[in-house]
């Protein structure tokens, strides 16, 4: 059995709330009710203003930030400089990628490959 994701310590489990067909957690932080499903969980982290950052970065990873103007940044670390794409970005980037990964018959987890990585980071900063 996997073991349950560490967001997951951020939640109060509620089970079955009446009004609702599907089981409910609550925040700890903020006493929002949500959803018991990891999208449900993930998407309140991202936005819970009484979770700190190092908390999400916990929870979310190292390499994810949202910031005010919902946008996406690639790495905290490039935050500084305003180097950003927009969500809608992202997603027509990612289908893009994925087109071409399927069309040409390659193997889908080569985005998983060093060199690829490699290539796309440095293909995103020219």
């Amino acid at each position: 059995m996997p073991l349950p994701d560490p967001l997951w310590s951020y939640f109060n489990q509620l089970g079955h709330v009446t009004g609702y067909k599907q089981k409910r957690s609550e925040c700890k932080e903020c006493k929002q009710q949500i959803n018991k499903s990891l999208r449900s969980a993930r998407n309140h982290l991202k936005k819970c203003t009484k979770i700190t950052l190092a908390q999400k970065r916990i929870c979310l990873g190292d390499l994810y930030e949202e910031s005010d103007d919902d946008s996406t940044t690639l790495a905290p670390e490039q935050n500084s400089k305003g180097d950003y794409i927009s969500k809608a970005e992202q997603k027509s980037l990612e289908l893009a990628f994925a087109r071409s990964i399927f069309r040409c018959g390659l193997f889908l987890s080569l985005s998983e490959l060093e060199p690829v990585k490699l290539l796309l980071i440095k293909l995103l900063h020219i």
